[in-house]
């Protein structure tokens, strides 16, 4: 080849080097390091009220279970409407509880911090029940199907309430600090949107578990009006 040609062949390549040299300082000046990366991810996660780790996922999957088993109360309450049930009944809420303690033994919780978590659902499943009804009273009854109570509703209640223990057993043994639940709190309060549930009945919520995972920790003494 002539020098001619090879001069014409560089003067070629030149132009094709220089932008590739360019696009290759361009994406490293507009790529960002994994910190920064890391950083950035965690701060629209925060943002945008996402969890930030697996402590954070397993405390908002906590409170879903929660919030899903409060909205089976609907179904009780349309169940009992229709078959003019009181929504009142002590002796079912004390085998209710006695069965609850039983099983929260089996998940190596304290039956006895345990024992208010427990009573404190009853109490908002009773809520949830007498908004409907006063709902009904005010608006008619929907006529909506919501299964039988004794066929599918306690089963799918029951097997909430393992899967709540479950989730609370597995907080415990992850030893989370008091810091990891109140980072959460706003979260988990959020997550539980069952109607019939004032914000008092949530962060009493948030409360309860929190004494079931962090043994005599303060927590938050509600004022709040239901």
């Amino acid at each position: 080849m002539t020098f001619a040609g090879n001069k014409t062949m560089n003067i070629m390549r030149t132009p094709i080097r220089i932008m590739t040299f360019s696009l290759v300082l361009i994406c490293f000046q507009l790529s960002p390091s994994i910190a920064q990366v890391e950083n950035g991810s965690s701060g629209v996660r925060q943002a945008q009220g996402l969890p930030q780790n697996i402590s954070d996922m397993a405390i908002r999957q906590l409170a879903t279970l929660i919030d899903e088993r409060l909205s089976y109360m609907k179904g009780v309450a349309a169940y009992k409407w229709e078959n003019k049930i009181p929504i009142e009944d002590p002796v079912r809420e004390k085998v209710v509880l006695q069965k609850s303690l039983e099983s929260a033994k089996l998940y190596q919780l304290d039956p006895e911090i345990s024992g208010s978590f427990f009573e404190l659902q009853i109490t908002l499943a009773k809520e949830v029940q007498h908004y409907w009804f006063k709902e009904w009273e005010r608006n008619g009854f929907d006529g909506q199907g919501y299964g039988d109570l004794e066929g599918f509703l306690r089963p799918a209640l029951i097997d909430l309430g393992d899967a709540i223990l479950r989730s609370l057993s597995r907080l415990v043994f992850q030893d989370l600090s008091e810091n990891d639940w109140e980072k959460n709190r706003s979260g988990f309060i959020r997550i539980i949107d069952t109607a019939g549930i004032g914000r008092r009945g949530k962060l009493e919520l948030f409360d309860a578990t929190l004494a079931i995972a962090q043994p005599g920790s303060v927590g938050l003494k509600t004022t709040v009006a239901r």
